[in-house]
């Protein structure tokens, strides 16, 4: 999973470094507001934890992809039909790693302002 926003002085799109799986961890992690320097101009601007979304990581999926395959082809090879249910490896990657994706961007944290 890959976090991200956007630098409202010149729209650029930047990557957050963060092992959080949820906003809270986020938060806990480093604060109610992230600051944030974009690599493009020189604006250094204070980021809300609510303002920042998750996506796949395609790295992730594609490794995932590459394993299953060659695992299905390994064991087509050995034991022939057993070698087809490995096929199923980068499907459930592909799941679970969705499912950390929309649990982040579904919640919210609440700020009492």
């Amino acid at each position: 999973m890959q976090l991200y926003t956007t630098c409202q002085g010149c729209g650029k799109e930047i990557v957050i470094k963060s092992g959080a799986v949820t906003r809270p961890d986020l938060e806990r992690e480093q604060g109610e507001y992230i600051t944030i320097k974009c690599d493009q101009c020189p604006k250094r601007e204070q980021v809300d934890v609510n303002d920042i979304i998750a996506r796949p990581n395609s790295t992730i999926l594609w490794l995932g992809l590459v394993l299953g395959v060659a695992s299905a082809v390994f064991l087509w090879w050995i034991y022939r039909a057993i070698g087809l249910i490995s096929l199923g490896l980068p499907i459930i990657i592909w799941q679970q790693h969705s499912v950390k994706v929309d649990t982040f961007n579904r919640y919210k944290i609440k700020t009492y302002k």
